[in-house]
């Protein structure tokens, strides 16, 4: 306390008690801390905090509140002074541990069901569940079983094509951040097959083509033939029939190299048989030998151009190209040059080939013959267009 006159008083250190004396807390948890301190003097009090020896610098009140970054044990102390030399301390000792997580609660589906609640084949149908957790978590994924088959996504809603008919039981659990699986959730989704009324049996339509049309004796060509059926049944057969003979073929298209030497018009059927039996109505063309006129000049060769079909969607087939050429004197023809929306190719003895265009619009291409002695025939040229694709 403070001192008088005459010989003086003696000064008495002030006390302290320092509340917790011990404590257990987790990292990044506050705790308050309360030093009651006394002077029998009635002096005034000061107050220094320390944590493991370190004084604590702006802390200088009797209550004060401290957070623990990192797990251990930690030693507290509180330092009252007078300001006339005498001091109190006192100590607690805190036990800090690192914080302990909550179990995870998995994830809740609540409701769920299909859209359409029914269907009919074939049909896509949405999947789809209501789900939370009550820990706040983030739902990452949900596994579903539909029909035999375990899909995996990351929403909450699927997508399935029925190609079949069944009663397709669904069940589907979701999953957390933090691994919980829920309690699976079920539903039915029946699927039927539609009332079928047999259709009548429509004829296809045959397409044929040749290389071409005129030319020399040993006249050289390629027929291409391709049929469709309004009803969609497959082509079974072809039948071509080449003035009095006739083949048969069981192939999706034909593409037949033959030839015919005796001058004069030369007549060809093509018919296509579906899966139903029927038969197309004859798809006709001709030929025509012309007898060859001596001379000695080196005539051009010839060149005809066949394609088939003219028209198709974008993406989805080939257009079949042919080149037969011809050479009046009897040249053998070494090269065919094509040029394709004018970008030209140089192409050996054989000419033809199958082109798929992804472009919508008309594409041109034409093609000239070369004979032996470099004499190169007129041009042959054709337009296909190629409709939008379907979807």
């Amino acid at each position: 306390g403070g001192g008088g006159g005459g010989g003086g008083a003696t000064n008495t250190p002030p006390t302290v008690t320092l509340s917790p004396p011990e404590a257990t807390v987790t990292v990044d948890e506050p705790l308050t801390f309360l030093a009651s301190a006394t002077d029998a003097d009635g002096d005034a009090l000061t107050f220094e905090w320390a944590i493991d020896g370190v004084v604590q610098d702006g802390r200088t009140n009797a209550t004060e509140i401290f957070v623990f970054t990192t797990a251990g044990l930690r030693a507290v102390r509180v330092i009252v002074r007078d300001g006339l030399g005498g001091e109190g301390s006192d100590d607690a000792t805190i036990t800090v541990a690192e914080p302990v997580e909550p179990p995870n609660r998995p994830p809740v589906i609540t409701a769920g069901g299909a859209n359409p609640p029914r269907g009919t084949t074939p049909q896509e149908i949405t999947l789809s569940v209501s789900a939370n957790d009550p820990d706040g978590d983030r739902i990452v994924r949900y596994v579903w079983e539909v029909g035999g088959a375990v899909i995996e996504s990351k929403t909450a809603a699927i997508a399935r094509y029925f190609a079949e008919s069944c009663k397709c039981r669904v069940r589907v659990r979701a999953v957390d951040e933090r691994g919980g699986v829920s309690d699976p959730y079920q539903f039915a989704v029946p699927v039927e097959n539609p009332i079928v009324f047999p259709a009548k049996n429509h004829p296809p339509v045959v397409f044929a083509t040749v290389s071409r049309r005129t030319g020399p004796p040993q006249l050289d060509f390629v027929l291409l033939a391709m049929a469709i059926d309004p009803d969609g049944d497959a082509i079974v057969r072809y039948r071509v029939q080449i003035d009095d003979e006739t083949s048969e073929f069981s192939t999706a298209e034909v593409v037949l190299v033959s030839s015919v030497t005796t001058v004069g018009l030369h007549s060809i059927r093509v018919l296509a048989e579906d899966a139903r039996g029927l038969w197309s109505a004859a798809a006709v063309t001709t030929l025509e030998v012309e007898p060859i006129a001596p001379t000695t000049d080196n005539r051009p060769p010839t060149v005809d151009l066949a394609v088939l079909p003219t028209r198709l969607h974008s993406g989805s087939s080939f257009f079949g190209f042919v080149a037969q050429g011809a050479d009046w004197d009897g040249d053998e023809i070494v090269a065919y040059a094509w040029e394709i929306d004018g970008q030209r190719f140089e192409e050996g003895p054989g000419g033809g080939g199958l082109v798929r265009f992804f472009d919508e619009g008309r594409h041109w291409v034409s093609v000239v013959a070369r004979d032996e002695r470099g004499l190169e025939s007129a041009v042959a040229s054709t337009v296909v267009d190629v409709l939008e694709s379907k979807r």
